[in-house]
């Protein structure tokens, strides 16, 4: 499993990215977890990979994404999200 790597940056003067991951390979359907040590609200809709999180500080911000497919594999990685200065 791959996961693809949409653009991770808020709007200007925002908190908030919203962003929809999808994933390559394995096998059908796909779940997604996101955890962020600086998220605050929101997070990803497990079936579509739709992310919508709101983040607590500005500069670089550490997000994680998870998936597995039906085989149970599952592949992590972190992304960095560029947080304008609110």
């Amino acid at each position: 499993i791959m996961p693809n790597i949409p653009s991770l940056s808020t709007p200007n003067g925002n908190q908030t990215l919203v962003a929809t991951f999808s994933a390559t390979g394995g096998r059908t359907p796909y779940t997604f977890v996101a955890t962020s040590p600086n998220l605050v609200a929101g997070g990803i809709d497990p079936q579509t990979g739709e992310f919508n999180g709101t983040f607590s500080i500005w500069g670089s911000a550490i997000l994680r994404i998870e998936v597995t497919d039906a085989d149970m594999v599952t592949v992590g990685r972190n992304y960095v999200v560029d947080v304008p200065q609110f």
